[in-house]
């Protein structure tokens, strides 16, 4: 099934293929690295901007805007 351009359920399985396995190497880095030092609010409100502005490159005909 595709909506606009994207092709729904290959977009799918791939993210959630790419979010296990982000979250499998994260857990990894955390748990060997005890005195890491974490992202500030800051930090992690420029990623989320950052992939909006990633994904509206990606897909310039969807309008995808930051809620």
């Amino acid at each position: 099934m595709k909506i606009g351009d994207i092709d729904v359920t290959n977009s799918i399985l791939n993210l959630e293929y790419d979010v296990n396995v982000l979250q499998q190497l994260l857990n990894h880095v955390i748990q060997n690295n005890p005195g890491l030092k974490f992202p500030s609010p800051a930090d992690i409100v420029a990623f989320q901007e950052n992939a909006v502005k990633i994904l509206d490159k990606k897909y310039p005909n969807m309008g995808i805007k930051k809620q």
